[in-house]
């Protein structure tokens, strides 16, 4: 059921906009959490404009107006056109002169899970404040075998700290395991906190403030039980660390978010708080057959092999001469994190995947690769070239006025000054 709003014009009777039920609940629950937080978490108050898209129907609802008015009030909602400059994902974007919380409707109908989303992007909103916007790097590691076997390990330590009874040693545990893992990989200690900066900081505010007390360490423990039986783990694990990490330093070293802020990751912090951690990281494959390290091992073992094969497949699809191949300049991106997975060293893989750039809009169902350094994309072969674009087996990719395909390649409309002739 939707509210409409009945507006009396000069004798007539019109209807001005259906907004879906849940909207305006979604906006005045946001606000009263934000508002009982009251910047006590980071400093920094969460409330600010929300916007819900519904790319389905088109339409644009906000909790505030915005500043060109472009959006009609209906009630306590401002709703209106979907504008095609809005990126087609969760995030914090700037609109209209003025930065926002973007959420995709329909929303999640559990209010705990609806409420954690709206605060993990209204974090994305303000990280820039917080001086907390950094580049994420590749996290390439976490599909091998080894990356993936200390992952998996840290995060049963994690768990055990978050529902046993000897958190401290637990947690230790699960210290001198993340310890090994970068021993063992090179650059992966940052490379990990950069991804655990943007999502895991964000994920870890939402699991906090929308689940009162002992639930949030609950549903911490539940997100590190699923993640442990995910495929691909480089795009997602901070989503499972971030608020497992965050809701135990809350216990051990409560000014943690302040040390986060000035430049401290999880590791030095815990170590920091955990002094008996350095001598178990000397004896970590003693620590970690507590947590199942043979079989985890063989289960990795399995599906690298797995992964080898798949690996070629997608080499001979996205790397071969008829492969469609497009250059990124001012790429926008919106994906599921769930299946983005290394395919080192060519780049990449995403699978659903939206990209908008100069030459247009292409929507991936099946796999696209990117390149290490964000400056082509490619897909599977051309099917079929239609009116203004054309498409592959599994994307559909529409071409902005100008630009044609042909021969294999994209060429782009000339400027009005170099159509021209010479004087």
């Amino acid at each position: 059921m939707s509210m409409f709003v009945i507006t009396l014009l000069a004798g007539t009777v019109a209807v001005a906009e259906a907004v879906p039920d849940g909207v305006g609940a979604a906006f005045a629950g946001f606000e009263e959490r934000c508002a009982h937080d009251a910047g006590k978490l980071w400093g920094r108050s969460l409330c600010g404009g929300v916007l819900i898209a519904d790319f389905e129907a088109g339409r644009l609802y906000a909790s505030d107006p915005d500043p060109n008015g472009t959006l009609p009030a209906v009630g306590d909602v401002y709703a209106g056109p979907l504008p095609a400059s809005l990126p087609r994902a969760n995030t914090g974007v700037d609109w209209q002169g003025r930065r926002w919380t973007l959420v995709l409707w329909p929303l999640p109908d559990d209010p705990a899970e609806r409420m954690c989303l709206l605060v993990h992007e209204s974090f994305h909103r303000i990280q820039p404040e917080l001086g907390l916007d950094g580049q994420e790097n590749r996290n390439a590691h976490l599909d091998e075998a080894d990356g993936r076997v200390w992952m998996r390990l840290e995060w049963r330590a994690l768990r055990e700290a978050l529902t046993g009874k000897d958190r401290h040693a637990a947690l230790a545990d699960a210290l001198a395991l993340r310890r090994h893992r970068h021993r063992l990989v090179e650059a992966a200690r940052a490379a990990e906190w950069a991804l655990e900066i943007n999502e895991g900081l964000a994920e870890y505010t939402g699991v906090r403030l929308a689940y009162p007390g002992e639930a949030a360490a609950e549903r911490a423990a539940e997100a590190l039980a699923r993640a442990d039986g995910w495929d691909h783990l480089a795009r997602r694990f901070a989503y499972a660390s971030g608020p497992a990490w965050g809701l135990l330093l809350d216990h051990i070293a409560p000014d943690w978010r302040s040390r986060v802020l000035a430049g401290a990751d999880f590791t030095d912090i815990a170590g920091r708080a955990l002094p008996s951690a350095s001598a178990e990281e000397t004896k970590a494959r003693d620590r970690a057959r507590a947590y199942g390290l043979e079989a985890v091992e063989a289960e990795e073992i399995e599906r690298a092999s797995e992964r080898a094969s798949e690996r070629e497949s997608l080499r001979a699809l996205l790397l071969g001469p008829d492969a469609l191949v497009l250059p990124l300049a001012e790429a926008q991106m919106s994906f599921d994190p769930r299946s983005v997975s290394a395919l080192p060293p060519e780049g990449t893989i995403y699978r659903g995947l939206t990209v908008t750039d100069l030459w247009g809009r292409i929507e991936v169902e099946g796999p696209a690769l990117i390149s290490p350094d964000f400056t082509s994309l490619r897909v599977s072969p051309v099917t079929e070239i239609v009116a203004g674009g054309m498409t592959g087996a599994d994307w559909t990719l529409a071409l902005d006025t100008g630009w044609t395909f042909a021969e294999g390649r994209l060429t782009q409309p000339e400027s009005p000054a170099a159509s021209e002739s010479p004087n």
